[in-house]
């Protein structure tokens, strides 16, 4: 007879094989049916930090780094980025972000339904002033009007920037995914940590939309380590 076998390190390896699944799922989910990514605009800058004190105050340093649906850039460590979105569609729209992690295959949630609800309150000035029925019973207006545009990382959104770090690789490349939906959701169950990492076991859910109403942009990020550093 065989030895017996390990069924902790069984339930680790279907622990690892689920976490990996649940990326590349998450990560090729698109829907066929919509074309409203076709009527969106996205520009991604370095931003010029002189005006440390708040961020808010960041403009946009040189050119776009978005071109042909992928952002590519030489990193610079500590450097603010940020995000622009116009929306030319018909619809108001609700963005949700989320930045997956090539390297250890980890989710992370950018924009959330949450954070949404702040930029509304922003954005509008006023708590009750709402129009979309939300994911907590609140009722949200949409932050990303047709015809309107959203920064992320400056101006009046409340969304700090982000920067991005090469370790000892010369080069990486991750996604930024950016769902669009024409009504307040929750899927923040999109996010997941790395399957590489000890965590709670995966937990069943349900992100799917079943309407039209929603669409998906995947944008790679591309980052290269500056050549007058190599």
């Amino acid at each position: 007879f065989p030895d017996a076998i390990d069924t902790t390190e069984l339930t680790e390896f279907g622990r690892v094989l689920s976490g990996i699944a649940c990326y590349y799922r998450e990560l090729d989910h698109v829907n066929i049916n919509s074309n409203i990514i076709n009527k969106i605009d996205v520009e991604f800058y370095k931003l010029d930090d002189s005006n440390k004190l708040d961020w808010r105050n960041f403009v946009p340093e040189g050119g776009n780094l978005f071109h042909n649906g992928v952002v590519d850039f030489e990193v610079e460590e500590g450097a603010p980025y940020g995000l622009k979105l116009v929306n030319n569609s018909a619809c108001d729209l609700y963005p949700y972000l989320f930045f997956f992690n090539n390297n250890n295959l980890s989710i992370g949630a950018l924009i959330t339904a949450s954070i949404l609800m702040q930029i509304s309150r922003v954005i509008m000035r006023v708590v009750s002033l709402y129009e979309t029925s939300g994911p907590t019973g609140y009722l949200v207006e949409s932050p990303l009007k047709s015809g309107g545009f959203l920064t992320f990382g400056y101006g009046s959104s409340g969304v700090p920037p982000h920067t991005y770090k090469l370790d000892h690789e010369d080069g990486n490349v991750d996604f930024l995914k950016i769902f669009f939906t024409t009504r307040a959701i929750d899927i923040s169950k999109v996010s997941h940590p790395s399957p590489f990492q000890r965590a709670r076991a995966p937990v069943a859910y349900n992100t799917r939309c079943t309407d039209r109403g929603w669409d998906t942009l995947l944008i790679p990020i591309i980052q290269r380590r500056s050549r007058a550093r190599q």
